[in-house]
């Protein structure tokens, strides 16, 4: 049985020094939708200033401009609000259909302070041919039941 999506962990950094930003990429080739979640532990909340966090998308992995809403399938506004510290939920999660977007999304996130252990992820679903492999899941091992 092929699979219909394949998670990808972005970055990540369990620095609890100095990690005030973290920016992560995926190439989203033959997949048609991304969830990206942001992880921070409970006791950082995401920078307050819109610039701070946001999703970028380019042709190839070293030129990236804004996602904005007069892009197709957005419709979005990145928050400006300091998110909870609730530890069961993501900080921030980015749900984008990826049609008519370029090949990579990018995440910038920026945090409201240094210290946290953070986790960049996504989901990519939707694929053309399906995931047959564990390596095609973003896994070492697979088990279908």
């Amino acid at each position: 049985m092929k699979q219909n999506s394949k998670t990808v962990l972005m970055n990540a950094s369990a620095n609890t020094s100095g990690v005030s930003t973290l920016t992560a990429s995926v190439d989203t080739k033959g997949f048609g939708y991304a969830r990206i979640l942001c992880l921070v532990n409970n006791t950082v909340s995401l920078g307050t200033v819109v610039t701070n966090n946001s999703l970028e998308e380019g042709d190839d992995t070293s030129t990236f401009s804004a996602v904005t809403a007069a892009a197709p399938g957005t419709g979005w506004t990145p928050g400006t609000v300091t998110a909870s510290s609730v530890t069961t939920l993501a900080k921030l999660a980015y749900n984008v259909d990826l049609r008519g977007r370029k090949r990579y999304l990018k995440v910038t996130l920026g945090l409201a302070a240094t210290s946290a252990g953070v986790f960049i992820t996504a989901d990519l679903s939707n694929p053309g041919d399906g995931c047959g492999t564990a390596a095609e899941q973003g896994a070492n091992v697979s088990v279908q039941i």
